[in-house]
């Protein structure tokens, strides 16, 4: 029976090396990588097979004890600082025909301002998500939400309408941190094995921010029938 084509790769490559096993017939030995774990700074993080995703069998363990273990802490406070900023753009969208009234703004001008803020939200996230990977994610989170206290309120004393959308334009920041530093930190921060229910409690502040936003806004725009 003449040789098939990976016999003649195999014999070429056995001929090359002087050996009997094919090229790339091989594994890692184990010296070699129990010295690669040894080296490392973080030993119980290297070639561990629970940290490659789809890994395990059977039931998978409970929530509450990965977080009770990793600490409830981070899920918490980054959800309550994604829903706050989410929720003041639902209610500015909201209020968008008192927004006309006040600025004076047509349909289009509205809409001209609803998208700045919608973009200002790309635009912030590449440099969000550098400053993260080479600083704090805490620190970067921390300052996002600060900076979004800070001019979130003062938007409500625009004198014009382009004093808002540059006011809207860097409070934004708030929002943007959500789909780069949250989702890293969080990815950090929890086992593979629990990784994706943490993302479904975290991600629920979409549907609460959209609820409250709604209700809130809603609320004070009846009671004061004045946006601001």
């Amino acid at each position: 029976m003449p040789a098939t084509g990976d016999q003649l790769i195999g014999e070429g490559a056995a001929e090359l090396y002087g050996g009997d096993e094919p090229l790339f017939n091989f594994t890692v030995p184990d010296e070699l990588l129990r010295e690669a774990v040894s080296k490392s700074r973080h030993k119980d993080a290297v070639a561990d097979v629970a940290l490659m995703p789809g890994v395990g069998e059977g039931k998978p363990p409970p929530l509450r004890g990965i977080l009770r273990a990793s600490g409830y802490t981070p899920l918490v406070l980054l959800t309550l600082a994604a829903i706050v900023p989410n929720m003041f753009g639902q209610g500015i969208n909201l209020v968008g025909n008192n927004l006309e009234k006040s600025f004076h703004l047509s349909d289009s001008g509205l809409g001209a301002v609803v998208f700045v803020a919608s973009v200002a939200q790309l635009l912030w996230a590449v440099p969000l998500g550098l400053w993260a990977d080479r600083g704090s994610r805490k620190v970067v989170s921390a300052v996002a939400l600060l900076v979004f206290a800070v001019l979130a309120p003062l938007m409500a004393l625009s004198p014009n309408v382009w004093w808002f959308v540059i006011l809207y334009l860097f409070a934004s920041v708030g929002s943007a941190v959500n789909n780069t530093v949250h989702n890293s930190y969080l990815s950090d921060a929890y086992p593979t094995e629990g990784r994706s229910r943490v993302f479904s409690w975290h991600y629920l502040q979409d549907p609460i921010a959209r609820t409250l936003g709604i209700l809130i806004f809603g609320a004070i725009v009846s009671y004061t029938n004045n946006c601001r």
